[in-house]
C-alpha cells in the first residue's frame, strides 16, 4: 500500500507518483494506492491543523484511510502516539 499526502490540491505529488508508478508497470500487481490532498472546494480559512482535519490529512483521517484500503476495522487512534 503507499498512500500519498499533500498541503496542495489534486494535480500535485500525488498525480507525479502516480504517473511514475504506472510508467514503471508497478500498478500492475495490485499495489492499493490512496493519495491525500486537500479537496478542490471552497473551505473557511482556519488553523491549519483545523483545515487537514476536516480534509482528513489529520492522524485520524491517515489511519482510517489504511484501515479502509485493508479492508480492516479501524481501531481507536486516540491510542496511536
Amino acid at each position: 500500500m503507499l498512500i500519498t499526502i499533500e498541503e496542495g490540491a489534486i494535480g500535485g505529488f500525488g498525480s507525479h507518483v502516480m504517473q511514475f508508478l504506472a510508467h514503471e508497470g508497478l500498478l500492475d500487481s495490485g499495489l492499493k494506492v490512496r493519495p491525500l490532498v486537500l479537496p478542490d472546494v471552497w473551505m473557511e480559512q482556519a488553523k491549519p491543523e483545523v483545515m487537514y482535519a476536516k480534509a482528513g490529512l489529520d492522524r485520524a483521517g491517515i489511519v482510517s484511510t489504511v484501515f479502509r484500503a485493508l479492508g480492516q476495522k479501524q481501531v481507536d487512534v486516540g491510542a496511536a502516539v
